[in-house]
């Protein structure tokens, strides 16, 4: 494809159908005048591609979720199993038993979300979440609220664009430059050996 002035010029000579300002200068990459791709319905298993990747996500966003709750059970657990004085009044006693009763609740939810991460790997999101759920219902309630607030919240969609655009033209950078390396290695290596 080469680059006109007004358009752009497809293999067969034809001008693409851009119109538009921001797509004046645009590479065509099919032959037909649309000027959106179209990605064939058989390519995900009938899903479009941003539903392909949104599912990618929500598994993506559990196991953040799940690495972020652990962080902040790691935080707790081992203060809360420091020792309490047992010369305390009625009161204080009480207080305390309940404060060690939360710190039982603290470490065992620790060890079985640890447990989880170790020893049953995410495969499916889902069924990890289910499995969590059977085990420690308030443990899997939680880390479907973070998922979500996470995503909603905290997470840098805009920068996820710009980060994944980067990425996309570094890709095809090293690989015009591998390619061109295949093609003309010997070529380049003689010309660059020559300069002074």
């Amino acid at each position: 494809m080469v680059k006109g002035g007004r358009g752009v010029r497809t293999p067969r000579g034809r001008r693409c159908g851009c119109r538009t300002r921001r797509a004046r200068g645009c590479w065509v990459v099919s032959e037909f005048d649309s000027e959106k791709m179209h990605v064939p319905s058989d390519s995900f298993g009938g899903n479009s591609p941003e539903r392909h990747v949104a599912k990618s996500m929500r598994k993506f966003f559990t196991f953040v979720a799940a690495k972020i709750v652990l962080h902040q059970l790691e935080g707790v657990a081992p203060e809360s199993a420091t020792p309490m004085e047992a010369d305390q009044p009625g009161d204080a006693q009480e207080g305390t038993a309940e404060a060690r009763r939360s710190a039982k609740r603290i470490q065992s939810d620790y060890q079985q979300l640890l447990d989880m991460l170790q020893n049953h790997p995410m495969k499916d999101e889902q069924e990890w979440i289910q499995m969590l759920l059977q085990k420690n219902s308030m443990l899997g309630l939680r880390i479907m609220e973070v998922r979500k607030a996470y995503a909603e919240i905290d997470f840098e969609w805009d920068n996820l664009r710009k980060v994944s655009m980067s990425i996309l033209e570094e890709g095809n950078d090293d690989m015009m430059q591998w390619w061109v390396k295949q093609q003309y290695g010997e070529g380049i290596q003689d010309e660059s050996s020559q300069e002074p």
